[in-house]
């Protein structure tokens, strides 16, 4: 499984948004941040992401902490059940602290609206 890098993931989230325009076609957007960035927790937040991984969805680093998932026909209320999943497994099982969020499609929703709401949940 590949982990894609943020130009791949905008070119992608832009196709998501125009196919999601025309078909009415639900997606969501998953950030999770590890909170202290050490190798060994980047490493095993890295290994959680891609075992958890569904082939229909885009996976991304942002930067060395910061990880998005484009959940492909995913609404909000089925993307907050993945990310219980992923909670569970890197908090409950590996101790790994991080912060994340969640967005859903909306209509009027540009790449760059849909990135800056989901940031602004990380605050």
């Amino acid at each position: 499984m590949k982990i894609y890098d943020e130009g791949i993931f905008l070119s992608h989230l832009e196709l998501e948004i125009a196919k999601s325009k025309r078909f009415g076609y639900p997606f969501s957007l998953l950030v999770i941040k590890a909170v202290n960035p050490q190798s060994h927790t980047i490493a095993l937040l890295n290994s959680i992401l891609t075992a958890n991984y569904r082939s229909t969805d885009l996976l991304a680093q942002l930067d060395n902490n910061t990880y998005v998932v484009l959940l492909n026909g995913t609404d909000e209320e089925n993307a907050q059940k993945y990310l219980s999943r992923l909670i569970r497994k890197a908090v409950s099982e590996n101790e790994i602290p991080i912060v994340a969020a969640i967005t859903g499609f909306e209509e009027e929703d540009t790449k760059n609206k849909i990135m800056e709401r989901l940031m602004e949940k990380m605050k």
